[in-house]
């Protein structure tokens, strides 16, 4: 399947797609009793039936599947045989092969190929005939009779399909359905009843979920949306991608829309809710005007504000209002908008007539709002309070409407009332992670501002925006004009050392030294709780400036750590990720982000995913990884973060462990350069460390070596010492071992040794084994290089990763070989090879099985595939592309084109062809 098929544009349907795999491949072999035989996907209007459908055409015609299709019209449903002239136009020529003559004259009247005024069709003939030329195709190939839209089907010809179904039993024949609905219905054609023995496998799909819907506007029109906009998109839209995606179009072709403005609704949508909406009397239209303008709204409430609830009833019945006990809401946010989009003045008039009878603050000050024209300070300062209680909730998309609407209502000579509310508008956008749109207003008001605790904050809020969209040094120039701003306020001048602390990644020395400033002045004044972040800090970066780890430090930081702190620091998380105390670091990020999202602080989402996503690599979960990573790049997106160079850094290092090693290196470039040229030491060595791991996977000794001089001096250009894990001295040492240069390789070692007795970690001892065993094997000691690898002998061994625990078993198998001893070299390998395998470290498998192949073993038979590469061969065998293989496994091609390299070298064959003839007697029993 290319990129432009129907799969490559489905997103989030991985179950159904699932269903639909399972029933297509029933569809290549002799249907067991209990196999699927029909498949029926339902929903509402433009919730992506049509494409499913068409996906499981497509599967079917991959697989050598014959295919049938019929795609009715609502303007055809009142002619007689339209579908059935649809779906047989193709198997016309099979149909004048093997019809009797009586039969295919009657079909050919029918269809309106043959014009016989003369004769009265007889719907008993054209369903004999339908039903015995498919079961005729069927028994020459697989056959799929696909019908879209069944609720459009003429009746005659759903009548055929019917009759087909009752005969179809035992036979290579499915159906795949589509029918649109507002709840599950029945299954049409009656093919749960004419196929009784078959189960019949249901796909009601459900709406997009918030993640899918982000990457079907990535995918379809390469958009980003803040997430602000998303959310109310997936709101309105109810995840529907028809839907959706037209609201997206409109809101492409508009200038940026202020927090808390409405989403355009395409004409073509309007046009039809209009439609609906258009028959209400004028009391049902006010009873929906009030409940679109409250968003929900109790019937007391309705009635207190003028509404009549008698006109309710007709509203719910035609599913234009929803009630749940007492409250009223909107049957669908677009019918909500469309009622909404009346006249002015009959908007104003309906939120004041709220406004009037509402209790709750929030509520009431965004109704006085709306029903205001021009400014009113009243009105704004009710609306500033509301804003700041709104924010205290945890929902500050909400608050910054109200913010907005502050602004909006702020009287012109009110300048300082007009700056502290811009503000708290661009606090409230940055919590939401609308990073761009917090920016924006900071960029125009900081420079406006005079020197005060207002403009310190205002430059602390824009530093986090510059932390996370630009660079440290914008966000330290941010923080060090606030130290001028901000006077004496020790308040404000422990959290401004604070934030430099954290931003002068640049400058370890001047970062420990607003770490300790901070702690001093929070040690004797600390209203936020940062006293905890502060210590936690120092800890981390004396640590990386060399010096010895002060374990109480961090437990005191620990302990003094508030149970709902207002700025959480990752450093605990990084520092046990890095001493492979893996499951606490795990924890600790889990943490926060879950506090993160409880008190609705979002800009640090993207950070956290990258984070979960580091871990798991370290657990040599690839897969769990990947799809941190995949997430974490698509929240920094949607926060406006548009290089997300961190999330996609995470997602190379996969991409490295797992053997992609072109993609990985090719990324991992051009991240180092856009580094490079920003002056960023730190991602740029981060970077460095994915060309790291792809180099030592791939062998390329030579390379590792340029790869760790390039790191070195980006860490040596911060002052760090204990790069933790953040440098590749590890693989260099192996490297230098393996490539005889000792002197160097004994100093590093020295090194290294030092920096383990300091830190003691398990990933480092393994790299130590490794590289103290290719220094004595350089040196001629075989016995000792052995010696030096017998740690990972017996089921215990060390308590290492599974990859370092295969890579020392690699480098043992080595060493045993230039010892002559190749069956123990070869336990070694196979079982290096199994680990690899089993954690999906591709290219350091081909690594192991490249040195096998070097002990001179008798060629394996087939028996000896591994179980990946049986099911591979198997599928291919079959006559699956690779690209099919790869979806059906959940691999990349690839993987799927590596996998089949080695079957062919296990198997001794050359091509596909032998590998059918050699599997052939096994591939029709693949389940």
């Amino acid at each position: 399947m290319n990129e432009a098929s129907p799969a490559a544009r489905v997103v989030g349907r991985q179950g159904e797609l699932a269903g639909l795999h399972r029933f297509v491949d029933g569809l290549r072999r002799s249907f067991a009793a209990d196999a699927t035989r029909v498949v029926f996907v339902e929903g509402p209007a433009g919730i992506g039936k049509s494409m499913l459908w068409l996906v499981g055409c497509e599967m079917a015609l991959g697989r050598g599947v014959r295919v049938l299709r019929s795609r009715p019209a609502e303007t055809e449903a009142g002619y007689a045989y339209a579908a059935l002239a649809d779906l047989l136009r193709e198997a016309w020529p099979e149909a004048k092969r093997v019809l009797p003559r009586q039969h295919l004259h009657a079909l050919s009247v029918a269809l309106g190929i043959a014009d016989d005024a003369a004769m009265n069709i007889d719907q008993a003939i054209v369903q004999t005939a339908t039903a015995n030329l498919l079961l005729s195709m069927s028994t020459e190939q697989p056959l799929l009779v696909a019908i879209d839209d069944a609720q459009w089907i003429d009746a005659p010809s759903a009548a055929v399909v019917q009759f087909v179904g009752r005969r179809s039993a035992r036979r290579q024949l499915g159906f795949l359905v589509t029918q649109r609905s507002e709840a599950e219905s029945t299954v049409p054609f009656e093919l749960d009843r004419a196929i009784p023995d078959a189960p019949v496998e249901r796909l009601w799909l459900e709406p997009l979920s918030l993640g899918a819907l982000h990457k079907l506007l990535d995918d379809r029109l390469g958009l980003t949306l803040p997430r602000r906009q998303l959310l109310r998109l997936h709101e309105l839209s109810g995840g529907v991608p028809f839907h959706a995606l037209e609201i997206a179009r409109a809101l492409r072709r508009m200038p940026a829309i202020p927090p808390g403005a409405e989403l355009p609704i395409p004409a073509s949508i309007h046009d039809l809710l209009r439609a609906r909406t258009g028959r209400l009397d004028p009391r049902q239209h006010e009873a929906l005007l009030l409940v679109a303008a409250a968003g929900n709204l109790a019937l007391t409430t309705l009635r207190a504000a003028g509404g009549d609830p008698a006109a309710v009833s007709a509203a719910v019945d035609d599913g234009l209002l929803a009630i749940d006990g007492d409250i009223l809401r909107p049957g669908h946010p677009l019918i909500a908008s469309t009622i909404y989009d009346t006249t002015k003045a009959a908007r104003r008039a309906a939120h004041a007539r709220l406004a009037g009878v509402t209790d709750e603050p929030e509520a009431r000050a965004r109704h006085r709002a709306l029903a205001t024209i021009g400014a009113d300070e009243a009105v704004a300062a009710e609306l500033e309070d509301a804003g700041r209680r709104t924010l205290e909730r945890a929902a500050p998309e909400r608050a910054a409407e109200l913010f907005r609407l502050a602004l909006d209502r702020t009287p012109p000579a009110g300048h300082q009332a007009r700056d502290r509310r811009a503000l708290a508008l661009a606090d409230a956008l940055y919590r939401a992670a609308d990073l761009p749109a917090a920016g924006a207003i900071l960029d125009t008001l900081v420079p406006r501002l005079p020197p005060g605790a207002l403009l310190a904050e205002a430059l602390i809020i824009r530093s986090e925006v510059h932390w996370y969209t630009a660079t440290s040094f914008d966000a330290v120039a941010d923080v060090e004009a606030g130290l001028v701003a901000a006077g004496d306020d020790p308040r404000l001048l422990a959290e401004l050392h604070y934030r430099l602390s954290i931003f002068a990644d640049f400058d370890l020395h001047r970062a420990l030294d607003h770490a300790r400033s901070a702690v001093a002045l929070l040690e004797q004044h600390d209203p936020k709780g940062l006293l905890a972040s502060a210590l936690m800090i120092e800890f981390i970066t004396s640590v990386m400036l060399g010096d010895e780890p002060l374990i109480a430090r961090l437990e005191r930081a620990l302990a003094l750590e508030p149970k709902n702190p207002t700025d959480a620091t990752t450093i605990p998380g990084i520092w046990w990720a890095a001493i492979d105390r893996l499951d606490e670091a795990r924890r600790r990020f889990e943490w926060m982000l879950e506090l993160d999202r409880n008190s609705g602080h979002l800009s640090g989402e993207a950070s956290l995913l990258t984070r979960l996503a580091e871990v798991e690599i370290f657990a040599d979960h690839y897969h769990v990884a990947r799809d941190w990573a995949d997430a974490a790049t698509a929240a920094a997106r949607q926060q406006g973060d548009e290089s997300a160079d961190p999330a996609r850094r995470v997602r190379a290092l996969v991409d490295a462990h797992v053997g992609l090693h072109a993609e990985a290196w090719a990324t991992a470039q051009e991240g180092t350069r856009r580094a490079e040229a920003r002056g960023d030491h730190v991602i740029a060595a981060a970077w460095l460390v994915v060309l790291g791991t792809v180099a030592a996977a791939r062998g390329d000794h030579a390379e590792v070596l340029d790869v760790a001089d390039r790191s070195a001096a980006q860490l040596a250009a911060i002052g760090m010492v204990e790069p933790l894990r953040l440098g590749v001295d590890h693989e260099q040492l192996e490297a230098l071992a393996a490539l005889g240069r000792l002197d160097r390789a004994r100093e590093l070692l020295d090194e290294l040794e030092g920096r383990q007795a300091r830190v003691p970690r398990p990933w480092l001892e393994a790299a130590l084994v490794r590289a103290r065993a290719l220094l004595r094997l350089a040196e001629g000691d075989l016995a000792g290089a052995i010696a030096e690898t017998d740690v990972v002998l017996g089921p215990a061994g060390p308590s290492w990763r599974r990859l370092d625990r295969a890579r020392t078993l690699l480098v043992r198998g080595i060493i045993l070989r230039r010892a002559r001893r190749p069956r123990e070299a070869g336990a070694a390998l196979d079982e290096a090879s199994a680990i690899f395998e089993a954690i999906g470290a591709h290219g350091w498998l081909e690594r192991a099985r490249a040195e096998a192949g070097r002990l001179g073993r008798r060629r394996p038979g087939s028996e000896a595939l591994t179980p990946s590469e049986q099911q591979v061969a198997e599928l291919a065998a079959m006559g699956l592309t690779n690209r099919a293989v790869a979806d059906r496994l959940s691999l990349s091609p690839k993987t799927v084109e590596a996998h089949l390299a080695r079957v062919y070298a296990k198997l001794g064959i050359r091509s596909r062809a032998e590998l059918g003839r050699l599997m052939g007697p096994r591939a029709d029993a693949i389940d």
